[in-house]
């Protein structure tokens, strides 16, 4: 525990006037808002004073008021701006990938989660719930075999934790298949083998991820995979927030 003396050298190492400065014009600003913003308490409590005389305990009650608002809405501007958050919004148009073998092209369905704050959002990563398949629209959807949380790999680097920092978009992938092989294969670490029997290009899947992070609410989405009837690079494919 530090002494006084240790305390005091620490807390005068630690002051900026350029800082305080900066501060109280913050505060001042948001004060004066206050005052005359939209409210217009400023003009109410002219018209008050033309009638009335307030008491000065009175006016140094309200003015402490005054900046104790404002100086709470100065810190909270910073405050929100440093608050990890992040959303999925973003789904990205098919991504062809060439390949080693020249006659083959993969194709990913990915999704971007993106930095909401200047707080870069830390150890960010995505599961996949379960997956769900249905043949036509009008059915229900019928949970699969894979229902059991497996991580999704980001384009590049795996199904590490991966840092989100704002204006930076990092891919997910979700799924993928081929121009040869136009089965759905998930982008999980690890694949089961039993994905093979759940998989095809006639059904309409339906990918269940949670995203979490470090200091963040956790975010779910569903991504919509169908080939049925369609050419191998023109997927249908929608994002729907929630599960």
């Amino acid at each position: 525990m530090l002494t006084f003396r240790e305390g005091w050298r620490s807390f005068k190492e630690g002051l900026d006037w350029r800082f305080i400065r900066e501060y109280w014009l913050a505060v001042w600003n948001h004060a004066w808002e206050i005052f005359w913003g939209a409210g217009l308490i400023g003009v109410a409590f002219t018209i008050y004073t033309l009638y009335y005389s307030p008491p000065w305990a009175l006016l140094g009650w309200a003015v402490a008021l005054g900046f104790l608002v404002a100086g709470y809405a100065a810190w909270r501007s910073d405050h929100v701006r440093l608050i990890p958050k992040f959303s999925v919004t973003t789904l990205c148009p098919p991504n062809e990938t060439d390949t080693n073998n020249e006659s083959m092209t993969n194709l990913f369905i990915q999704i971007i989660p993106e930095c909401l704050t200047d707080a870069p959002v830390r150890g960010c990563r995505a599961r996949l719930l379960q997956v769900s398949k249905r043949f036509e629209e009008s059915e229900n959807w019928r949970v699969t075999g894979m229902d059991s949380p497996l991580f999704l790999d980001w384009d590049y680097y795996g199904s590490c934790e991966f840092t989100l920092e704002s204006g930076i978009r990092q891919r997910l992938n979700v799924c993928r298949w081929s121009n040869q092989f136009r089965m759905v294969i998930p982008c999980v670490t690890p694949l089961p083998s039993k994905f093979r029997n759940i998989f095809n290009d006639f059904e309409t899947f339906k990918f269940d991820i949670r995203f979490t992070a470090t200091d963040c609410e956790p975010v779910d989405v569903s991504v919509l995979v169908s080939l049925r009837n369609r050419e191998w690079n023109d997927p249908q494919i929608s994002l729907i927030q929630g599960m």
